[in-house]
């Protein structure tokens, strides 16, 4: 790896996304932490644009984007907003957690 910021760690068992990516908190050394899985792709300014909002508001803990479901060639197929609608934006001033959408 050219990057001695960046350490790879192998695992030879299955299990769920989610213990992984608590996996790679734990190891995390950084100030921000953004989980990315195979098949994910970004705006290449998504994290220059979180990490300021971060910055320019210490009481907050998380930056979050909208999504969007896009096939090969990166053509937009649907929003996820349907899974957050619903959320009263006020919410987001206090810990919480959140059973999602069934």
């Amino acid at each position: 790896m050219a990057d001695p910021r960046i350490k790879l760690q192998f695992y030879t068992e299955n299990i769920s996304p989610y213990r992984r990516w608590n996996d790679g908190a734990d190891l995390a050394q950084g100030e921000y932490l953004q989980i990315v899985c195979a098949d994910d792709s970004c705006h290449p300014t998504l994290l220059e644009r979180l990490i300021e909002k971060l910055d320019n508001n210490p009481s907050v803990g998380l930056a979050y984007s909208q999504a969007w479901e896009i096939d090969d060639q990166g053509t937009r197929l649907r929003s996820f907003q349907e899974w957050t609608d619903y959320l009263d934006k006020n919410r987001w001033s206090q810990d919480f957690v959140d059973i999602g959408k069934k």
